[in-house]
Parts: C-alpha cells; sequence; structure tokens
C-alpha cells in the first residue's frame, strides 16, 4: 500500500476543521440555493417546457431554410415537457414555439453558453427577421452583452405567431431556455451572480485548504483534488459563459476551443484523482495501469480537434469516468467492511457523492436525461461535497495515522524511561510549529496584500467611523495620494464636495443593514483637483469583532470619454442625414469638442476655390480679431500650424507657440489671443484634395496623446463629408440653373410628356402652340399631334 505522504505526517490544527465547516456551508447553501430564474407562477419568468410547450426538429443535413420550417406541419416537430439533451450531434436543431400572449416584453436566456450557432426567427410582415449569436460570434457583437445567449422578442407581435430557434453546435447539445421580463431578467442575474460568486468562492477556499494540505502533507491524493478543483472550475467558468466575457472578448473561436480542451482534462483530472483513491486499498496492479492509461487517453482527446472526431472520443471518455467511480466505490465500502474505520466511511460517501453529481452531468449529455436547471444545481453543490468529504477523509486518515505514531513514539518512550527527554521534543515541536504557523500567516498576509496591489482597480475597506483601514497601491495611484496619508483619511474627502454628506449618509446606512449594496457610476478628485469618473461597488463587511464597508473603484474616466465622442459623431451625423447647412454642421462639431475638452479651443479654416488662401474661417471661442487675421491669408509653410498644414498635407504639432519658428511672424497676434500650443489637421476630400484644416488651442504648452490625436483624426473626417456634401449640392444646383437657362433660350420647342399629359414646356413651344405654359400643362399631348402621327409618336 502506497503512504499518503512522503515525510512525517505533522499535526494539523483547528483551522483545518475551521476552513472544512466553511466548506460545508457554502456546499449546502449551493443545494439549497436555486436561482430565480426557474418559472414561477405568475407572468414574469417562463420555463420552455414546464411553463411553455415547444417543438424541436432535428435538420440532419442542416440545408433548410427558415421558409422550408415554418411551411412544415407541427406533427413534424416533436414536443419536449423539460429542456433539451440531445448528446453530440452535428445536425441542425429547430425549436418551434409561440410568443406567451400580451404585450409583455420578453427576454429569451439560453445556457449553457457552448452553442456555436443560435439564430433566433421572427415574422415581420411577410418576411422573416433573423437575429443571432452563439460562442464563435465576437462578444460585442452579440445582441446582449450577456455571459449567456439572449434575445430580446420583438413586442407587439402576435400573439400565435410561431417563433423558430436554429442551434447548430459541435459539441453536446445541451440547452436550457427561458423568458423572463426585463425586471426578472435583471433580478435573475443579480441572484444568479450570487449564486457563481458562492459556487466559485467555495471553489477557491477549497483549492486553498488543497493546496495548503499538499504544502503541509505532502500528499499526491491533496494534490490530485486540487487538480480536478482547478480544472473543473476552469470547465464551469468557460461553460457558463464567464471566460468568453472576460478573457477572449474578440476572439469567440478561443472560447470554443477552450471548452473543447479544459472538458477532457477535467475528466483526465478526475481519472487521477479515482486512481489515487485506488491505490491506497492494495488494489491489482492491472487496475492501476488501466487508470494511468485512461488518464491518457483523455489528455489526448484535445488533439482530436484536429481530425473532428471529438464528440465520439469524449462520450467514451464520459463512461470511463463512470466505470472508473464505480470501481473505486465497490473497492472503498469492501475497505469499509474490514476496517470499520471513520475515514474510509466518509470517502465511501464523497464517491457516492461524485457518482451522483457525475451521473447529473453525464446522462444528459449523453442524451439520457432532459435538460434541467436543477441538474446544474445538483451537480455543482455535489462536487463541491465530494472534494470536501474527500479532504476531510484523507485528513482524518492522515490525523490517525499520525496519533498511531505518536502513540507508539510514547510508549518506546515509556518503555526507555525518557519522560523528560520526550517532554522537551513535545515543546520543541510545538515551538517549531507554532513558528511554521506564524510563518505561514506572515506569507499569506504578504501575499494577499500582494494581490490587491497587483489589481487594476482600487480596493479598500471603510470602518465605522468612515475612514478608510486598508488600501491597495491601485487606490494610492488612482488618487494621487501616497498611501500613508490615504489610509486613515475620511473616503468622503475623495469624492466631490457637493456629494460628501450624501456619501456619508450611504456609508452609515449600509453599516446599519439598511443598505444592502451600491453599484453605480460617480465622480472623484484626485489630489491635485482634477475630477475622473469611477465604477463604484461597495458591500457591508461585518464580522464578530469588527464592521466596516468593503468597496471597489473601476477608473471608467476612458469609457465616459468614448461615450461623449460618440454622442458627438451621432448628433453631426444626424445633422449631415437631415440636410443640415455647413456653418451650423461645422459649428456643432467645433463647439462639441470644446465641451468635451474645457479649457479647449477649437477652429475650422476652409480654403478657397482655387486652394491657396484661407475664408470663411469657424471659430466661435476665438477672438474676432483672430478669425479675420486668418481670413484670406495664404497657406504655405512657416504660416503657423494651418498654413503649414494645409500646404504641406500633413498634420502638425506645435507643443509650444513661443518657441516654435512657424508661429514666429505671428507672436504678437499668439499672445493677445492667449495661445500656447496649436495642433492642426489637414481635412482632406475623397479625392485626397485639401480642404481645409482643424486646429485645437491650448493656453499653455501641451503635448497630444493617443486619444487627442485619434479625436482630431476623425472630426477631420467628419469635416470633410460635410464639406464635401455642401460642395456636391452647390454643383447640383448651378448645373440645373445652367440647363434650366439654356432649354428657356432655345428656339426650338421642347417639352415633357408624361401619361399622356404635357408636364414642362419652354416659352418657344408656348409660343409655337399659341397657349400659355399653365394652359398646356392641363391639355393631353395627342391634341397638338396630326392624327396620321399619333401612332407613330405614342410608340416611341
Amino acid at each position: 500500500m502506497l503512504d499518503l505522504f512522503s515525510s512525517p505526517p505533522r499535526r494539523t490544527s483547528s483551522a483545518a476543521r475551521l476552513v472544512t465547516c466553511i466548506l460545508a456551508l457554502l456546499a449546502l447553501c449551493l443545494l439549497l440555493h436555486c436561482p430565480q430564474s426557474q418559472a414561477d407562477s405568475g407572468r414574469t419568468r417562463i420555463q420552455f417546457g414546464t411553463d411553455l410547450p415547444y417543438g424541436v426538429f432535428v435538420d440532419e443535413g442542416g440545408k433548410r431554410s427558415i421558409e422550408d420550417i415554418a411551411q412544415m406541419p407541427d406533427s413534424m416537430f416533436t414536443p419536449v415537457h423539460s429542456g433539451l439533451a440531445l448528446s453530440y450531434t452535428r445536425s441542425a436543431v429547430w425549436l418551434r414555439f409561440e410568443r406567451p400572449p400580451g404585450d409583455q416584453a420578453w427576454w429569451l436566456e439560453l445556457q449553457p453558453a457552448v452553442l456555436d450557432s443560435v439564430q433566433l426567427y421572427e415574422r415581420d410582415g411577410h418576411n422573416w427577421r433573423m437575429r443571432q449569436t452563439g460562442d464563435r460570434l465576437p462578444y460585442r457583437e452579440r445582441e446582449l452583452a450577456h455571459r449567456l445567449f439572449a434575445f430580446q422578442l420583438t413586442p407587439g407581435s402576435a400573439p400565435h405567431a410561431p417563433i423558430f430557434l436554429r442551434i447548430q453546435t459541435t459539441s453536446s447539445l445541451y440547452l436550457i431556455a427561458n423568458l423572463r421580463t426585463p425586471e426578472a431578467f435583471i433580478e435573475d442575474a443579480e441572484s444568479g451572480g450570487l449564486y457563481w460568486g458562492l459556487y466559485f468562492g467555495a471553489l477557491v477556499i477549497a483549492l486553498l485548504f488543497m493546496l495548503a494540505m499538499v504544502a503541509i502533507n505532502r500528499s499526491r491524493p491533496y494534490l490530485a483534488l486540487s487538480v480536478a478543483l482547478l480544472t473543473n472550475g476552469l470547465y464551469v467558468a468557460d461553460a457558463q459563459g464567464f471566460l468568453a466575457g472576460s478573457l477572449w472578448l474578440g476572439h469567440p473561436e478561443w472560447g470554443d476551443i477552450s471548452i473543447g480542451v479544459l472538458a477532457p482534462l477535467a475528466i483526465a483530472s478526475m481519472l487521477w484523482t479515482l486512481r489515487e483513491f485506488v491505490i491506497r486499498l492494495n488494489a491489482p496492479r492491472w487496475l492501476d495501469r488501466l487508470y494511468v492509461l485512461a488518464t491518457a487517453y483523455c489528455v489526448l482527446i484535445p488533439a482530436s480537434l484536429l481530425i473532428d472526431r471529438y464528440g465520439p472520443l469524449v462520450r467514451v471518455a464520459l463512461l470511463l469516468n463512470l466505470l472508473a467511480g464505480m470501481t473505486a466505490l465497490v473497492l472503498q465500502i469492501h475497505r469499509v467492511r474490514t476496517s470499520r474505520s471513520r475515514a474510509d466511511g466518509v470517502l465511501v460517501l464523497a464517491l457516492f457523492l461524485y457518482l451522483c453529481a457525475l451521473l447529473n452531468g453525464v446522462l444528459p449529455l449523453l442524451g439520457f436525461m432532459p435538460a434541467s436547471p436543477l441538474q446544474l444545481l445538483l451537480r455543482n453543490g455535489l462536487f463541491i461535497l465530494f472534494a470536501l468529504l474527500a479532504g476531510a477523509g484523507l485528513l482524518q486518515e492522515v490525523r490517525h495515522t499520525y496519533w498511531s505514531l505518536l502513540a507508539e513514539k510514547t510508549r518506546a518512550l515509556e518503555t526507555a524511561s525518557q519522560t523528560e527527554r520526550l517532554l522537551e521534543s513535545c515543546v520543541a515541536e510545538r515551538t517549531q510549529a507554532l513558528a511554521i504557523a506564524n510563518d505561514n500567516l506572515a506569507d499569506r498576509q504578504a501575499l494577499l496584500q500582494q494581490i490587491l496591489d497587483t489589481s487594476f482597480v482600487a480596493i479598500f475597506l471603510v470602518d465605522r467611523d468612515g475612514r478608510i483601514a486598508l488600501a491597495n497601491r491601485r487606490m494610492a495611484d488612482m488618487f494621487q495620494r501616497p498611501m500613508e496619508s490615504l489610509v486613515g483619511s475620511d473616503y468622503a474627502e475623495l469624492v466631490l464636495p457637493a456629494e460628501r454628506e450624501p456619501a456619508r449618509q450611504r456609508v452609515q446606512a449600509m453599516l446599519a443593514n439598511e443598505i444592502p449594496a451600491v453599484d453605480f457610476d460617480r465622480q472623484y478628485q484626485r489630489a491635485d483637483g482634477s475630477v475622473f469618473w469611477g465604477h463604484l461597488s461597495c458591500r457591508p463587511f461585518d464580522r464578530a469583532a469588527d464592521a466596516g464597508v468593503i468597496g471597489v473603484i473601476a477608473d471608467i474616466s476612458l469609457r465616459k470619454e468614448t461615450e461623449d465622442h460618440e454622442r458627438l459623431r451621432g448628433q453631426i451625423l444626424e445633422m449631415l442625414a437631415g440636410g443640415a447647412v455647413l456653418q451650423q454642421i461645422l459649428t456643432v462639431m467645433v463647439t462639441g469638442v470644446e465641451r468635451l475638452h474645457p479649457g479647449v479651443r477649437c477652429g475650422i479654416q476652409l480654403l478657397d476655390s482655387e486652394g491657396r488662401r484661407f475664408h470663411k474661417g469657424i471659430g466661435p471661442s476665438l477672438p474676432d480679431f483672430f478669425n479675420a487675421s486668418c481670413d484670406g491669408l495664404e497657406i504655405g509653410i512657416g504660416v503657423g500650424s494651418c498654413g503649414t498644414s494645409a500646404f504641406t498635407g500633413e498634420r502638425v504639432i506645435v507643443e509650444d507657440i513661443t518657441s516654435h519658428p512657424y508661429w514666429a511672424p505671428y507672436q504678437d497676434l499668439a499672445t493677445r489671443a492667449e495661445l500656447g500650443a496649436c495642433w492642426s489637421q489637414p481635412i482632406r476630400s475623397s479625392s485626397h484634395r485639401i480642404l481645409g484644416t482643424l486646429a485645437i488651442y491650448h493656453r499653455t504648452p501641451h503635448s497630444p496623446n493617443g486619444a487627442d490625436i485619434a479625436l482630431i483624426e476623425q472630426m477631420a473626417r467628419l469635416a470633410s463629408i460635410a464639406i464635401e456634401k455642401s460642395q456636391a449640392e452647390t454643383r447640383l444646383r448651378e448645373s440645373e440653373e445652367r440647363y434650366r437657362l439654356l432649354i428657356d433660350a432655345s428656339a426650338e420647342g421642347i417639352c415633357v410628356v408624361q401619361d399622356g399629359f404635357i408636364r414642362f414646356c419652354n416659352p418657344a413651344l408656348s409660343r409655337q402652340l399659341g397657349y400659355s405654359e399653365k394652359e398646356l400643362q392641363t391639355r393631353p399631348f395627342g391634341d397638338f399631334v396630326v392624327t396620321a402621327d399619333e401612332a407613330r409618336i405614342f410608340r416611341l
């Protein structure tokens, strides 16, 4: 029999029992917690199959169109009364259901997030409107940036009009679908966040506990359990869409590959864990080799993604995992019958719970059971309980072995009359254990502080008095304050003066449990007085001896600035589409840039038709004498920033006007206008002709960053579109006027005939026929045609 450890066992402290109790409570909470995504008795949540009937049709070739599916009779769709589970299939699967009656808005949610392609078809008049999602669609291109797949059903459609879902995936087709109102959708997302936070919290605590046992006892079973917890946790996180929403937003193909890699690795880690259980039981050597071969087989399965044989191989791996679990359970039961050990009994219960969790996951994936949200809850809770009980059983066995060895040593010392040496040995051992425990505590505290300091968000703890008791390095950098002055300061001093008193009241309300949590965007003030936008998330923190508020602040200034830029761009595009005049569009553009960047002045200079001089400059915030001096100015190198940029066709950045040669002739003018820096961007037409320049001025020397360059480039492109549109409209009006003058001056009679009537005629035709233009436009053209020529003319 192989030992559980390679070095003498160490005493297990009461902290291990505390961790075991915490994990037990978390696991029970996982089993008892039921997210609100289940169907209720009202009309806010509807579960497919249970509350809303739907039918399924399997399109073997995947070639049928929505028109073909819509014309199929209801008898072709197989009714399903629960979730959908079809094992591994390459066929396209069509779901047909009807929207619930009423004008209530509904969100359709599909899980898990491992479906390659999901297309929703709704009737739009005589046509079908298609929307799509799936794990191969980039995260930002989905209808809702959610970890799961969601569609908003079109409100106001006919209640009995059929709605179709087309689903295609290369993995096991396992589907749970629900309809929720927007309010219920938000509530369920918050409840689901609590559930998954509870699950991954329990998983992380269990993993840390196992790794601690590995460090203390150097035990391979604990190492195997640690790897199993890690791989299964990553697999669950990937299947629930957490990794796609955080690690590879723009690369959905990575999510498809990762789920194909993590699934067999999770199975392999469990086979390794079961092997560690089996080799403790004096199992035959050939059985140990079978476990090793099965583990190696699962590790090699990801390579089958290259040869398109993944589905059958994973199905075999699931069956091997099930057989391995049953074998380990039978051997452990046999061990209990002979040893009557409490630790072995706990391991029997752990293996039984693992088989239950495995059946809940394997049978739906193989298509033997319908999909159900309860299966997901049971599997997650049972898996955590399995890890907990397995760790507790192994811990009990380690402790039993330890105390057995200690008893033998005590008897040996009593026989040799070495009581005093035994006492000294015990004191030394306890002293060493205490020193190790203190070192471990210091290391863990240092590790925790290092983790906090490497976070990209500010993390802090506010005590009962509203003062910051703990903060990470990112918070000190974010507010530009030394860590020594930040810790111990009043939290309300970080917000704007007008919001400080409400911030203090909100902290006290959370401490009194009047507010469960805070989650919103607000403005903060740095030490230098500058203001930035941050997203604040706070929750109360309560322990027996201490209480406070834990908060997280993420800097979202860039996001807010991007939103403001997009609003300005949208406003300009709307004005272009609405036919606004050029002067108005450019004025809105200039004032919009100044509004987005307080303290900045913006101006646009347009070139004349020859492209040699500026005219019609636009700069509402620039002094009138400055604008007047630019009007008629001939461009060239050294003629300020704008004149040089218009002449060379290149961007000109002058960070300090007082020292730059381009502004040497205009120093007095710049001083009067209070200009310290000027960045000029040429405005190019679609044919690369220079139309003018867009300039941004600062009152003091200033250099641009990447966002500033992107802004002036974008505004220059929009200005180019507006100028070219205005010039095209002017040319069109002039062309129409010229042609009108030519027709009116022609001596030949000219007319336009439509539907047999004269719609337009020139003065010459009016004189020739003896009628006024108004009279001719009311007469049929046939009245003025000779009868013999009438048929020939009207054939034209």
